[in-house]
């Protein structure tokens, strides 16, 4: 059940990027422009992280 819940939130999270540009730019004030590539793999997950819960 659980497996089965976090595969329907994953895959249903919206398509907008919104709340994804507006994470990158709180990030982007603290980190730099490089930091920030690196991060983006973990910031994907902290969103689908966030929309599980």
């Amino acid at each position: 059940p659980m497996l089965a819940n976090f595969a329907i939130n994953l895959l249903t999270i919206p398509a907008s990027a919104a709340d994804c540009e507006r994470k990158i730019s709180e990030l982007g004030d603290t980190l730099g422009t490089r930091q920030l590539e690196i991060k983006l793999e973990l910031l994907d997950t902290l969103q689908c992280l966030e929309c599980w819960r």
